[in-house]
């Protein structure tokens, strides 16, 4: 398995995304969603999306201060998206904590 965190910094409203060949060899990802402690302004909130050979699993929505937690299913995509928008206009760092990829 792999485990690592990844941040994701989208700019004003902006989106911001990273793309991993998975090479059709993992059926789970699990970690943590959230924001980096820093972010601004207070009420801030950012939208979690993760994709698999273009197929959406996740949509989520998560506000500074708070965590959700990611256990999802698939098989064996080959292409792994990791999306995050920034819904409120401000300064933040998208977490997705902990991720690791198992077969």
């Amino acid at each position: 398995s792999y485990s690592r965190s990844v941040l994701l910094e989208p700019y004003r409203e902006q989106l911001a995304f990273v793309e991993y060949d998975l090479g059709r060899k993992f059926t789970r990802l699990d970690g943590v969603l959230g924001i980096q402690d820093d972010s601004t302004p207070s009420d801030i909130a950012v939208q979690f999306q993760i994709y698999a050979d273009g197929a959406l699993l996740t949509d989520v929505v998560v506000k500074l201060g708070a965590t959700v937690p990611v256990h999802l299913e698939f098989d064996k995509p080959l292409r792994l998206r990791l999306q995050v928008t920034d819904t409120t206009g401000g300064n933040c760092v998208g977490v997705f904590g902990d991720l690791r990829a198992t077969r």
